[in-house]
């Protein structure tokens, strides 16, 4: 008998072995594999993976091998039906366990269901208690799979496919006859079908276990690019404080002098906060919109210093207007040599801003005529919130950096340039040009 149940464990473990690689291949496509891992899916995923699992059930009843009980038992040739002497030592409940297991008991049922009827097409002496077992295999597992609550072991997988097949048997001697039949089949085929179910189950929960692995990965990885889109959205939809304040003060006193004027600032003050709210909410803007919200904050810096503020664009190509960049990148640069590079409002201050492109790169560089920055600071500026000598300060070129790293990677960088003789600060943004952001859940 032994020899018949390891002849029997190869014949099973060949087609068990296809029906496996089979799984691996189809579940590893992204819209099975996510309806796998996904018990709300649209309902043609769930009826495409119903009939995939249905398929891989009936190719295990015909891939298994047919037995003839006359005179004893010997395999014979699997034809389309069964005398009604023969059976089928098979692995179809095995792929009915793991489609339980995997998608609860309406899949499990329909599943088993779709097999069991197919089995009991075929006929044979056990026809009525199998295909009915098939049934009961998938609605049990996928019961298991429902009150268990979160998703089996790959033992405990093992264990409800051994019950199966315990059950199985269990109905082949009640409902099968004549009995003298239905003891030799099960003691026959028994340990074979227990080895080969409780095997193909452990390893299919395996890969479950796998895939959901990295799904769960994956929904870490994208938890985690929201959570720090959300903080630079947050910090790109903040208004220095300081400058709303002045600009309002300075609004004030123009009310007094010229309230035409001063209705005029305040409708620009509304559109600054409007696009500063709506930028925040995207990942990106064109450089053409960042440069005419910087327009609107250098007319408020007008508003509180006459002329003292001479402001230069040079654009390589009027076609760079069109490139994105994060927002408030300019700004930022802008609002930097404003508060700390210009230690006197009194003279002629200067900003020019330069755009263009060099080894496919976006290269975007802000020279102003300021006080400069200490050397000592140089290194510590855009790694670390820092303080300048005026006021605190640093941490938007920070912020702007920590940006840029988490859209770009490695491949932006933010530099700083300052003569010892305090003639001014050149700093240099280099972003891909034309190249989808890093970071971005897709």
């Amino acid at each position: 008998m032994f020899i018949t149940w390891l002849d029997y464990v190869m014949f099973l473990f060949q087609g068990g072995s296809v029906v496996i690689a089979a799984g691996l291949v189809l579940f590893g496509i992204p819209v099975l594999r996510d309806q796998l891992l996904n018990h709300n899916p649209a309902l043609w995923k769930h009826f495409l993976v119903v009939i995939l699992f249905s398929l891989l059930a009936i190719y295990g009843t015909h891939a298994g091998k047919a037995i003839s009980m006359t005179g004893g038992l010997e395999s014979v040739d699997l034809t389309h039906t069964l005398k009604p002497n023969q059976a089928v030592v098979n692995f179809r409940d095995m792929v009915v366990v793991t489609a339980g297991l995997a998608l609860g008991p309406w899949t499990g049922l329909l599943v088993g269901g779709i097999a069991g009827l197919e089995r009991y097409s075929l006929g044979g002496f056990t026809a009525v208690a199998c295909s009915l077992m098939s049934v009961l295999s998938g609605l049990l597992a996928g019961l298991i799979r429902r009150y268990n609550g979160a998703m089996l072991s790959p033992f405990q997988a093992a264990g409800v496919g051994a019950m199966s097949i315990i059950i199985q048997m269990s109905l082949i001697l009640i409902l099968s006859k004549p009995y003298s039949d239905a003891w030799l089949l099960v003691q026959h085929t028994a340990i074979p079908m227990l080895i080969i179910t409780v095997t193909g189950c452990y390893a299919f929960q395996q890969v479950m276990r796998g895939l959901d692995k990295v799904r769960l990965q994956l929904l870490a990885r994208k938890t985690k690019i929201r959570a720090q889109q959300a903080e630079i959205r947050a910090l790109n939809a903040q208004i220095e404080p300081h400058f709303l304040m002045n600009t309002l003060n300075a609004i004030n006193a123009l009310i007094r002098i010229d309230p035409d004027r001063a209705r005029y600032y305040v409708t620009m003050l509304g559109e600054f906060l409007h696009e500063t709210r709506s930028y925040a909410t995207q990942n990106t803007i064109l450089i053409k919109d960042e440069l005419s919200h910087i327009d609107k904050y250098l007319e408020f810096q007008y508003l509180r210093f006459s002329e003292t503020i001479q402001y230069d664009v040079q654009i390589e190509s009027p076609s760079m207007l069109e490139y994105k960049i994060p927002p408030r990148s300019l700004l930022t640069l802008i609002e930097n040599s404003l508060v700390h590079g210009f230690s006197d409002k009194s003279q002629k201050n200067s900003i020019t801003i330069r755009v263009y492109l060099q080894d496919n790169k976006l290269i975007i560089t802000v020279r102003d005529n300021g006080t400069g920055v200490k050397q000592k600071k140089i290194q510590a500026i855009g790694n670390r919130p820092v303080t300048s000598d005026h006021k605190k300060g640093g941490y938007g070129l920070y912020c702007l950096k920590k940006t840029l790293n988490r859209y770009y990677g490695d491949e932006s960088d933010l530099k700083i340039d300052s003569p010892p003789d305090k003639t001014g600060t050149v700093v240099e943004l280099s972003i891909p040009a034309g190249i989808k952001l890093k970071g971005l859940p897709g």
